[in-house]
């Protein structure tokens, strides 16, 4: 028989020595690839995806692309596409050409960045985001949008605010921030929320399982508290990119 998992310790500490409260290493690298407008290394803890942004480009026309769908040409529709490599989890996850499940976290993310990307300035134009989870560790939705995010800002595509995301959960008593794998296995509610860093304004929540409002509000605190230290990295990250990028065009810059 085998013994219970101990998520949370007497000393507080979770199963992976984190504290309630904090969230996994971050580490993040902007403008990978020369041929994207844009792009990102997103790494947390053990969740890694690649986001790349293509345009704004010119869209093409349902003459030349019959199965396109019809977009308003006074703005930049946002297209996502989102994969999982199949080395992404324990096991080997077999490629399907028609995958519900990523199709829905695509769709997910395009409709929370269409509350902060200006498409305005860009009519008649797409903006095609791809992302692709390399490792899974749970808490990959806000991994993606804390991905694009930078990666949109390394393409410089202008934005009303940051995107950035997190989860909690609530365990054995108590909230927790940046849910991992071992963790999500509990059983207990889960709630990703994304919210605009600088306004505090929720973009996006979701949650399945039904609980109380004094619990809601303990874990919606907690993803609050999560998501804005992932701010304080992704600021300083894009802070540093930009840095460098003036200095080798030797550009003075003052912090």
């Amino acid at each position: 028989m085998g013994s219970k998992i101990e998520y949370l310790s007497v000393e507080g500490l979770r199963v992976d020595g984190r504290r309630p409260g904090e969230i996994r290493c971050l580490k993040v690298q902007l403008g990978l690839f020369d041929m994207a407008d844009g792009s990102c290394y997103y790494e947390q803890g053990n969740t890694k995806v690649l986001a790349a942004v293509y345009g704004p480009r010119q869209v093409a026309s349902r003459m030349t692309r019959p199965s396109a769908t019809l977009v308003s040409t006074a703005s930049a529709a946002l297209v996502v596409h989102y994969t999982e490599a199949t080395f992404s989890t324990g096991g080997w996850r077999k490629q399907q050409r028609n995958d519900r499940k990523a199709a829905e976290a695509g769709q997910a993310i395009r409709k929370a960045f269409e509350a902060v990307v200006m498409t305005h300035l860009y009519p008649n134009s797409q903006i095609e985001i791809f992302l692709q989870l390399l490792q899974n560790d749970w808490s990959t939705f806000p991994a993606c949008i804390n991905a694009t995010t930078l990666a949109l800002v390394d393409a410089g595509i202008p934005m009303r605010d940051y995107l950035v995301a997190s989860t909690a959960g609530f365990i054995d008593g108590t909230a927790l921030v940046d849910l991992c794998q071992i963790e999500s296995e509990a059983g207990g509610p889960e709630l990703p929320v994304a919210i605009c860093a600088r306004t505090q304004s929720v973009a996006l929540l979701h949650m399945d399982s039904k609980i109380g409002l004094t619990l809601f509000d303990q874990v919606f605190d907690a993803a609050l508290q999560g998501c804005n230290l992932i701010f304080k990295v992704v600021d300083a990250a894009v802070r540093q990119h930009a840095t460098q990028l003036l200095e080798t065009r030797g550009i003075g810059f003052n912090r």
